[in-house]
């Protein structure tokens, strides 16, 4: 598979079988923008992700969620029952070919198909499965059920926002699980560059929790190097020891912008239309 420029992407000419839900999606479009051809595979009446809002045009409808169009980007797409016994046949002809498989399913729930990783290996020993859950394969927390903020909380992601004086907030977006996606990117690279270096396939095990953890930036750290925990402050947020104003008012509203490098200021207010000379009388702190 090319990128639309023609150009060859790292991961052109690899398979990849989608068989997350919304805690992995992101996993298959990062690996679809690198080049592989990343089918997704629908269960019949089509993946329940695609009932996730906002919607093109305010519009609620299967075919105008924009969480789908996001997270699908990259990708081909095809039906199948992992529950019949056509489907799992189909589904074994299809892992012959290929070289990533992504699912987010119960710990255990793959393997009592017949299709876990023990299963798949024999039929493609150089096959990476990478599985996205809430807790990871293994521990006290592996078969608990948790939605997204659950996950953004235990992971630490919600103790950073908010008032200092009210209860902590979630962000928009599906961050948890987009985190964990993106580990489960980043652990099929991982897994792949093993394959490529000894032939052998991996089982990637990513944690939503645990991937939550490891965005916190200097949250843990501080606490390892000064015994000070980072409250939240409402509009700012505190990078190293110096606060930082991240929420601004704007003539309709509010707008977010949050910029880790002080040289890339000029080009913020380049983009907002402020004059550059105005660096010299604004500080990312104020």
């Amino acid at each position: 598979m090319t990128e639309a420029n023609g150009a060859e992407g790292v991961l052109s000419g690899y398979r990849v079988l989608d068989v997350a839900d919304e805690k992995g999606l992101l996993c298959g479009r990062v690996l679809g923008d690198l080049g592989a051809d990343v089918i997704k595979i629908e269960k019949p009446g089509g993946d329940p992700a695609r009932d996730i809002g906002p919607f093109y045009k305010d519009t609620p409808d299967r075919e105008n969620s924009l969480f789908w169009f996001f997270t699908n980007a990259s990708k081909r797409g095809i039906t199948l029952n992992l529950e019949t016994v056509d489907g799992r046949d189909i589904f074994k002809r299809l892992v012959k070919t290929a070289h990533f498989i992504i699912e987010s399913f119960e710990p255990g729930y793959m393997a009592g198909l017949g299709l876990g990783y023990q299963d798949l290996e024999k039929i493609n020993p150089s096959l990476v499965v990478t599985s996205i859950t809430p807790f990871g394969q293994v521990g006290p927390y592996a078969h608990h059920k948790a939605i997204e903020m659950t996950l953004a909380a235990m992971g630490g992601h919600m103790q950073l926002f908010g008032e200092e004086d009210r209860p902590p907030l979630r962000i928009g977006q599906p961050q948890a699980f987009f985190q964990g996606s993106m580990q489960g990117a980043m652990g099929s690279m991982v897994a792949h560059y093993h394959r490529e270096l000894t032939g052998e396939g991996q089982h990637v095990d990513a944690s939503c929790q645990q991937a939550v953890s490891l965005s916190l930036m200097n949250a843990i750290e501080m606490w390892d190097v000064s015994r000070r925990n980072i409250k939240r402050a409402g509009a700012r947020t505190t990078i190293g020891i110096a606060p930082q104003k991240r929420i601004w008012l704007c003539k309709d509203g509010h707008v977010c912008i949050h910029v880790e490098a002080g040289q890339l200021w000029e080009s913020v207010f380049l983009w907002s239309g402020l004059s550059s000379g105005l660096m010299k009388r604004v500080s990312p702190s104020t």
